[in-house]
């Protein structure tokens, strides 16, 4: 999933909580022009795979996609 932290209706923070809720778990990049620290970790600690600041080049969505998809990733640190 990809996900951005600015949405209508529900952010991202709060679409990461109702996943965890549930305890839907799936690999998440999660998009944010906010560069706040704090708000990256809390991302993680929800259970978002790897933060990708805005604007994103391609390169780097494209390296964040193929960590997930490679199966033999065992830990991806957020970029």
């Amino acid at each position: 999933m990809i996900l951005d932290n600015l949405m209508p209706v529900m952010d991202g923070l709060q679409t990461l909580e109702a996943l965890q809720a549930r305890n839907i778990r799936l690999p998440i990049i999660m998009l944010t022009a906010d560069i706040q620290e704090w708000l990256k970790i809390r991302c993680l600690e929800l259970g978002a795979t790897i933060c990708l600041n805005k604007p994103t080049k391609e390169a780097e969505l494209q390296e964040a996609l193929e960590k997930i998809l490679t199966p033999q990733s065992t830990e991806i640190p957020c970029i």
